[in-house]
This record gives C-alpha cells, sequence and structure tokens, in this order.
C-alpha cells in the first residue's frame, strides 16, 4: 500500500472543500439553454442510431457492427481503434471499465498502427483478450503483421469495418466538391480474411448483421490470431466525423 495515500485523499479532500466553497459564493451562467441544446443533440443521435440498428438486411450499418461487437466482448478487453472513421464509429459505444483498454490514434492520427499496437497490447498484457477493429484502408498498411501474431502465437483478434473506400477521404471530398468529385478512394471489396487464412488466421467473411456477435465469439474461443472481415455501408458518416469537415445537417 502507499503509505502516503491518508495524505492525497486528505489534501483532495481539503482541495475540494475549498472550491465548493468558493463556489457558493460565485455568479454562474445561466446555462439552461445550452443543457436544452446538448439534450436535443442527443435525442436526435439516439434516434438516428435506433434506425441503424433496426436494419435486418445488408450492407450492415457500421454503428449496428460495433454495437454488436462490444456486447460480445469480455469487460477486461484491451481494444484498438484504427481507421480514419472505424474509431469514431467505435467512440460512440467504447465502454471504458479499465484504464488503459480503449488505445486510438485520434482524429488525424496514424492511421494503420493498429495491428503494430495489438501486438505490443497482447505482449504487455497476454492476459487479458485484445481486440483491434480497423478500417480496410488502416488494414492494407501492415497487413503481414498478421503473420507476426501465427509466428509468435498470439492470439488477438481483428475485426475489419470494410467499406470499400478510404471513408473519410472520400465523405470530405462529396462534403466539399459534391459526389461527382470525387477521387483516388475507392479500395473495392477486398478479401482480406483470405489473406490472414494465408498466413493461418482464424477467419470469417460477415455480410449481415446477425451473423456477427456469433462470429466474434468464435474467434476468441479459436485461441488463434483472427480476423473477421465485415462489409458495412459506406454511406453513414459518423456524427463526429461530420462536424469535423464542417457538416451541419
Amino acid at each position: 500500500l502507499d503509505p502516503y495515500r491518508h495524505v492525497y485523499l486528505n489534501s483532495s479532500g481539503a482541495a475540494l472543500e475549498a472550491l465548493l466553497a468558493r463556489a457558493r459564493g460565485q455568479a454562474w451562467p445561466d446555462l439552461s439553454q445550452w443543457r436544452q441544446t446538448a439534450r436535443t443533440a442527443r435525442e436526435d443521435r439516439n434516434k438516428q442510431f435506433a434506425e441503424a440498428l433496426a436494419r435486418r438486411q445488408p450492407p450492415i450499418h457500421p454503428y449496428q457492427a460495433v454495437a454488436a461487437i462490444v456486447d460480445e466482448i469480455a469487460e477486461d478487453t484491451i481494444i484498438i481503434g484504427d481507421g480514419a472513421e472505424s474509431y469514431h464509429w467505435l467512440n460512440e459505444v467504447i465502454r471504458q471499465n479499465h484504464g488503459g483498454s480503449y488505445l486510438t490514434h485520434s482524429y488525424l492520427g496514424a492511421v494503420g498502427f493498429g495491428l503494430g499496437l495489438s501486438l505490443g497490447a497482447k505482449r504487455a498484457q497476454p492476459q487479458r483478450p485484445v481486440l483491434c477493429i480497423a478500417g480496410d484502408g488502416g488494414i492494407g498498411i501492415t497487413i503481414a503483421e498478421f503473420d507476426t501474431m501465427v509466428r509468435n502465437g498470439l492470439p488477438i483478434v481483428v475485426v475489419i469495418l470494410n467499406n470499400g473506400s478510404w471513408g473519410a477521404s472520400q465523405h470530405f471530398q462529396e462534403i466539399i466538391s459534391g459526389s461527382q468529385r470525387v477521387t483516388g478512394t475507392r479500395l473495392g471489396n477486398a478479401r482480406y480474411h483470405e489473406v490472414a487464412a494465408g498466413f493461418g488466421c482464424h477467419t470469417q467473411a460477415v455480410t449481415v448483421i446477425d451473423e456477427l456477435r456469433s462470429a466474434v465469439r468464435d474467434a476468441f474461443a479459436s485461441g488463434k490470431p483472427a480476423c473477421i472481415n465485415v462489409v458495412v455501408d459506406l454511406k453513414p458518416i459518423p456524427p463526429e466525423v461530420g462536424m469535423l469537415m464542417g457538416r451541419h445537417d
């Protein structure tokens, strides 16, 4: 036990009491309108997500995918978010019950680092499950790391949200220049799971939402490095990304 723990607690308590005492004498601005605006925005977003979750026909909505995945993983799973838009979808559903359990590059970060960081996370915490959720663009940058996982016996589960595009680049071009002036973004529907299978991974392709939960369970149960290639809809834009790109609808 930390011998100075009582000092920290006493200091924190004294600081909080002083802050509360000072706050009582302050005239605070009326934020009721701002709070209502925030509540309305949350309600609108929840309505959009409810419609996404209700979809039963392909292509899978990316929000559907991440919601199903997070529901199937153990609480102590270390989650790596990789991809310009994939991790933004993950931000909407992630549950951070343990410190250091959700690792991502954030906006304008180094897309493509997911497999490498997953290797490091599994080495550092071998007793904990490790899940990497990546976009199809990001996964192509270091796809040979599936071989590293197999050679070192690291049972990392990788889920690829495959929308056949550098989605953030395509959506930015559409917002700025219009849908008829998009160039250099399409990737095609590559069979990334077959590449991973060639390295010796457990693999599965998923095209309908009802197959995804069992695919995640089977991947972790396999005890092997795993790749699940999930075909998702390109059209939806994560709310955060839309705002960062200047979209206000």
